[in-house]
């Protein structure tokens, strides 16, 4: 086996180990307090929103370059 054969494995082992971890997302506001992800406004925090959403949704399918990168 090559080493990028075993490569690709390990990224795809990392995926499924992905798909079976629970995460808890929160956002810490100006004022310091803590929301949980699915509760926090985000009007007048657009970018915030794409940038959480997109590890928040964990859909790493590639159809245009993620909303976030326009922001780095």
């Amino acid at each position: 086996m090559s080493k990028e054969n075993k490569k690709e494995e390990v990224v795809s082992e990392a995926l499924k180990a992905e798909e079976k971890l629970r995460s808890y997302w929160y956002i810490l506001d100006t004022d310091g307090k803590l929301w949980e992800f699915d509760d926090f406004d985000f009007k007048g925090h657009e970018n915030l929103r794409k940038f959480s959403g997109y590890e928040y949704q964990k859909d790493r399918s590639v159809t245009q370059a993620s909303p976030h990168v326009e922001l780095m």
